[in-house]
């Protein structure tokens, strides 16, 4: 390729994929190096094998593939890559090789020859193999010379009794590689003879018809096309946002001329008016870049023309004149074409940041859903299924397993209700009914908030009526559904398709792919049922939290509680146990398909038995009266599958209803009087308190000070559950002790009379926990794992975006960051995984703006305006103090903390707190004033800030290289100067004074020159690149280094940079020159 960073190599690679429905594509030379891949395509696939930073530069291989159907093998060979797959039904290994010129190359590429004769022996007899690639050797049969490459090559083949099909009869074409009058043979394939006699013909692309990326001719290997099966692809209705506003005025002119009031001829009008408007999605189809136009079209037209040209003269020898004038045209319409296009992309870049920044809040989360859309989609792959006796499946017979399967999996064990069902008594004991008015009519304020909480890119239901369509909605037409939803909900008449949903089978990455077991299920509703059970939530949760239905052990997906408060409450029972030196027992019980598990008619037994009105109970039954789902798998569906039992996925009402289902299980483990005592005194009263566990959702966490009081708690959780039908998954169920361990009987534990284990390490809440003091190690030793892996995918995200800088510097902020700073409020890690996560954070941040390792890290927190690990921490931390200081007293974490309190207890997070505010200067009374929570959280966040910046200007001010870039700068802000370029940079490292130029390399290296290599007038500074080099273009727009830099603002500003940056790119590029000569 020479080189696979331009993007319009690969726009064109994947053009001519397309075309000739090429289905593997090898290529080599693409000078990628370490983690980073190609362009992401639909429906294909990259295997590429890098050089890594400290090798030589250059090499590098990339495997194109149909997506699902090759795999690669071999994964640790280097210089080669191997994958495997059938070519017409015969299993096949295709290797894709580069061997080495220049120094050292010897001796790599017998390493390279016999790694791929090892391979070969090991896959001798089991399928067939291919081996093509850049050898870099000559041969006497082609090129009448021998090289040490070819000999190599030669060998090769006859060791492995294969065939060489260059010198075959098969083979159209001899010149390999061909520049400047110069033509050759440098590239082979060579394939066992089994599949060569498969082999059609073997095509070598000597007039560059499809050879324009490269000085290298393309090879291609034809073995006749093959038929596929037919999928049936469904349509699927694809709009632009303009496309949505069109539609939704429409449907609001046609309202307002023939008003439609029921359900049924508002959802048939809007399907109606969106298959009119719809782009229909067909298999095969891509659409091309933004930035592909006619103009760019016509552009690439002339550069292939001349490239040919070019290639004709040197084939037919026409003299070194003319060979030397079609290069120069060639070269000519090369840049005018790579210059067209990134000028197109650097408009069309610009667009989109303008409009992401526009977002406000939501800037991140678009930001985010921008890249995965550039990413593509993965297409449907025909994935055989096995049956209980072994036996695979695939097409209508594995359809129709699985429809059996999860229709066996989802039939109720128990009778269902019946339509006459009487409500139950309320006899004595029994919680009162209280009317919760999910029957009434939806108000306008309930209606837009329930809309606004749906995700416009949501995935639709069988309906295939899109969020973005109900969110455009004009008024009349938004008013007329909202009414027909308040009729159905009054009425009790649920719509079919609010009963239908599709099911989609994930794979869980790990286990047999034939195995249904290792699929997770998941259901899709209809946006409009999805909107309408949001507002029945809201309502339905108010009415519970007024009325205090669920306990106090519950947290899950209710207002005011997080995730926090239970690690918080289990993170102080272990300090509290290791201080006291007294043993903590704690049980963490996994529910086996929680959800999928729940008898419905003791749901609504358990709804009525917490007071809910019969008629809302009635109107819950009718949302499960026949609910059905049709599964999708390899692009076809099943027939429609009743669900007997299990709360519905996908559904924003089954969180809560499992809460009521659970109920019981929360009361009766309240009622026991057991659990970790916590108890204290209290103004000489004794304040009793004994926590018997936790639960958030269907995770339950119980709590103890005893072996035998544990075991208790766990006969309450399993008779509760035998009798309410939930099964507990003892062998994913665990037993922890901290504290004084020594008390341990080593008594066995179980429930619902299987053994539960005793586990030195558990995974809670997604917190991992180990025996010990030392509790935390593993949660930090897997922080320090994502901080890695964080930082690596950066490089290859940032690759193909339109702006390395943003890309990298968003995605950092808003996906690696939550992963790494997850409950960092209650949460104390070690200042060693500190330091190492915020060394990983000032990595990405050079690599955001292109700027070697010598840049200070106070420059580089600054210019990309990202805060500091341990400042997040200390603003995390100080507020959930906050948080905790304004909680009921009733509520488990506010308890603990009362405890830790009177006891005078000073936790490991209690004392990291306070260093915080003594390092970031926040007042220890700050929370002391009586004020609201708003207020504390705002001065939390300002004295923060403060801190941070005076800490940093402190830091960056004892670094002289930064002398004129803090007199400049004075606070932690991003800057948006920068983007993909070179000349980006270089003013990054120039900002902050460590320019590589040979001034400054002088310091490390004293005998290196001084005097600009540009010039050679003047010693080669900063100052003298960016202002004074005579030969360097354009010239200068001031000779104020400060403006030049960026650093002193005016409205010039943006039209200055871009001119040091150019002056920066030329200086670099002749440098560059210069060393490679």
């Amino acid at each position: 390729m020479q080189g696979g960073r331009s993007e319009m190599k690969w726009e064109e690679l994947k053009i001519n994929m397309d075309k000739e429905g090429i289905e593997v594509m090898g290529l080599t030379e693409t000078h990628l190096r370490d983690g980073e891949e190609p362009p992401n395509y639909d429906g294909w696939e990259w295997h590429v094998c890098n050089r890594t930073t400290g090798e030589r530069r250059g090499g590098g291989i990339a495997v194109a593939t149909k997506r699902g159907r090759w795999e690669r093998i071999h994964t640790d060979c280097v210089e080669h890559i191997w994958i495997q797959g059938k070519i017409k039904g015969t299993p096949t290994a295709i290797a894709v090789n580069y061997l080495w010129t220049g120094g050292q190359a010897t001796e790599k590429n017998r390493e390279i020859m016999e790694c791929l004769e090892k391979d070969c022996r090991e896959m001798k007899g089991k399928q067939e193999c291919i081996i093509l690639g850049d050898f870099n050797g000559h041969i006497e049969e082609l090129d009448g010379r021998m090289d040490g490459n070819g000999e190599r090559l030669l060998g090769f083949i006859e060791n492995n009794n294969m065939v060489l099909v260059n010198t075959s009869s098969k083979c159209v074409g001899q010149y390999t590689w061909m520049m400047r009058g110069r033509r050759t043979c440098i590239d082979y394939c060579c394939m066992s003879r089994g599949i060569y006699n498969q082999l059609k013909v073997m095509q070598i692309d000597e007039e560059g018809q499809r050879s324009v990326t490269s000085d290298h001719n393309r090879i291609l290997l034809d073995f006749g096309s093959t038929k596929e099966l037919h999928k049936e692809i469904y349509r699927k209705m694809n709009l632009t946002d303009k496309g949505y506003e069109d539609v939704a005025q429409k449907l609001e002119k046609l309202q307002s001329q023939e008003p439609r009031k029921t359900y049924r001829e508002i959802i048939e009008r809007m399907y109606n008016e969106l298959q009119t408007h719809a782009r229909v999605k067909k298999g095969g189809v891509r659409r091309l870049k933004q930035w592909w136009d006619e103009e760019v079209k016509m552009a690439v037209k002339s550069r292939k023309a001349a490239c040919r040209a070019h290639r004709r003269v040197v084939h037919q020898m026409k003299g070194e004149t003319q060979m030397q004038q079609t290069w120069t045209e060639y070269q000519r319409a090369k840049m005018a074409a790579s210059h067209l296009i990134q000028q197109k992309i650097k408009v069309l870049n610009k667009e989109k940041l303008a409009d992401i920044r526009a977002s406000g809040k939501d800037a991140p989360k678009k930001f985010w859903n921008f890249l995965k859309r550039k990413a593509g989609g993965t297409p449907e792959v025909d994935t055989p299924i096995r049956d209980e006796t072994g036996q695979l499946y695939s097409g209508e017979e594995a359809l129709g397993i699985i429809g059996r399967e999860i229709g066996e999996q989802f039939r109720s064990r128990r009778q269902q209700d019946g339509p006459n069902e009487k409500p139950t008594d309320n006899g004595p004991g029994k919680t009162p009914k209280r009317e919760v008015g999910l029957t009434d009519r939806i108000s306008p304020r309930e209606w837009s908030r329930a809309v606004g909480k749906i995700k416009s890119q949501t995935a639709r239901g069988l309906d295939e009526i899109p969020a973005q369509i109900i969110k455009k909605l004009g008024p009349q037409m938004s008013e007329a559904l909202r009414e027909s939803v308040s009729d159905i909900l009054e009425s009790g008449n649920i719509p079919e398709e609010w009963q239908e949903s599709k099911m989609k089978m994930i794979y869980k990455k790990k286990g047999d792919k034939s195995d249904l077991r290792n699929y997770r299920p998941i259901t899709i509703t209809s946006v409009i049922y999805r909107i309408a059970a949001q507002i029945l939530r809201v309502r339905l949760q108010a009415w519970a939290e007024s009325y205090k239905v669920a306990g106090e052990l519950q947290n899950g997906f209710r207002w005011g509680r997080r995730i926090e408060d239970n690690i918080f409450v289990l993170v102080n029972c272990i300090e509290i146990a290791a201080e006291g030196k007294r043993p903590l027992l704690a049980a963490f019980l996994d529910l086996k398909k929680a959800y999928d598990s729940v008898e419905l008619s003791l749901l609504w037994s358990s709804i009525r038995e917490c007071g809910v009105d019969e008629k809302s109970v009635r109107l819950l039954q009718s949302l499960y009266r026949e609910p059905t789902v049709v599964i999708e798998w390899s692009g076809k569906r099943t027939n429609q599958v009743a669900l007997g039992r299990g709360l519905r996925q996908g559904c924003p009402l089954s969180p809560l209803l499992f809460t009521f289902f659970i109920a019981l299980m929360e009361k009766r483990l309240e009622e026991s009087g057991l659990g970790f005592d916590i108890s204290y005194k209290k103004s000489a009263q004794e304040v009793v308190q004994r926590i018997p566990g936790l639960i958030y959702a269907d995770d339950v966490l119980l709590l103890s000070n005893n072996e035998e009081e544990l075991q208790e708690l766990l006969d309450i959780c399993g008779q509760t559950g035998k009798e309410i039908g939930l099964e507990f998954n003892a062998k994913k169920c665990a037993v922890m002790v901290w504290g004084n361990e020594s008390a341990r009987k080593n008594r066995n534990f179980s429930i619902q009379g299987e053994k539960v284990e005793e586990e030195e390490a558990v995974t809670y809440l997604g917190v991992t926990l180990v025996n010990g003091r030392d509790y935390l190690k593993e949660q930090e030793r897997k922080l320090r794992g994502k901080a890695i892996r964080g930082r690596n995918i950066l490089k290859h995200q940032a690759l193909w975006t339109f702006n390395r800088f943003e890309v990298t510097r968003e995605i950092w902020k808003t996906v690696i960051v939550p992963g790494l700073t997850y409950c960092n409020s209650v949460l104390n890690i070690s200042s060693g995984t500190r330091n190492f996560m915020e060394a990983r954070q000032r990595e990405a941040g050079r690599l955001a703006l292109g700027a070697h390792r010598s840049t200070s890290s106070e420059a580089v927190q600054a210019d990309v305006g990202w805060s500091s690990f341990e400042a997040r921490e200390a603003q995390a931390k100080w507020k959930y103090e906050a948080r905790l200081r304004k909680l009921s007293e009733d509520r488990w974490p506010k308890k603990v903390h009362q405890y830790l309190t009177y006891k005078c207890i000073y936790t490991k997070t209690e004392r990291r707190r306070r260093a915080l505010a003594e390092k970031y200067g926040i007042p220890h009374n700050l929370l002391e004033d009586g004020k609201e929570l708003h207020h504390h959280l705002r001065k939390i966040r300002e004295k923060v800030k403060e801190g941070e910046t005076r800490r940093w200007l402190e830091a960056a001010r004892q670094k002289p290289s930064l002398k004129r870039y803090c007199e400049a700068k004075q606070e932690i802000l991003k800057e948006d100067s920068y983007d993909n370029t070179v000349g980006s940079g270089l003013l990054a490292e120039a900002r902050v004074g460590v320019l590589r130029t040979r001034v400054w390399r002088a310091h490390f290296e004293p005998d290196n020159p001084r005097m600009c290599h540009v010039c050679g007038l003047e010693e080669e500074t900063s100052e003298h690149i960016i202002l004074q080099c005579h030969l360097l273009t354009p010239p200068a727009a001031t000779q104020c280094m400060r403006e030049a830099l960026g650093l002193t603002k005016t409205d010039q500003t943006e039209g200055v940079l871009e001119i040091t940056k150019r002056r920066l790119e030329e200086w670099w590029r002749r440098q560059k020159g210069k060393e490679r000569r």
